[in-house]
């Protein structure tokens, strides 16, 4: 459910992956966790860009994320118990991960203030 995956162009997601594994688990009364809405490692690209190549404002970013997070909480609503919200936040490098974009620093300050840090670490509630 890591975001690459699931929404790998902003307008488009691809819900079957995820779809199967959810319904294999409600299928065999598993109980299934939500693994993760953001992660440094597997971030779109289209994420951090404009229509133009250009960096986004970090409200743009921010709306955005809020977006994807909606949109995947609310799909799978009732059939997550509990979801890995922000996972690894503060990655401290410059290098380029595999969505081709530079994390750490940069990454950390443009996202996520103190107050979003702690908004985003909140239990977060499906049903």
């Amino acid at each position: 459910m890591k975001m690459g995956p699931i929404h790998p162009e902003e307008n488009k997601y691809n819900w079957a992956p995820a779809d199967e594994v959810v319904n294999f688990a409600l299928t065999n009364g598993m109980k299934m966790r939500g693994h993760t809405l953001c992660w440094h490692n597997q971030t779109p690209a289209w994420l951090f860009k404009d229509e133009t190549g250009k960096e986004v404002s970090k409200e743009v970013l921010l709306n955005r994320l809020k977006d994807h997070i909606t949109a995947v909480v609310t799909r799978y609503k009732g059939k997550i118990y509990a979801w890995d919200v922000v996972t690894k936040p503060l990655l401290m490098t410059t290098a380029p991960s595999s969505c081709g974009t530079h994390h750490g620093i940069k990454y950390a300050v443009m996202i996520l203030s103190q107050r979003h840090l702690n908004m985003r670490t909140q239990p977060t509630r499906t049903r």
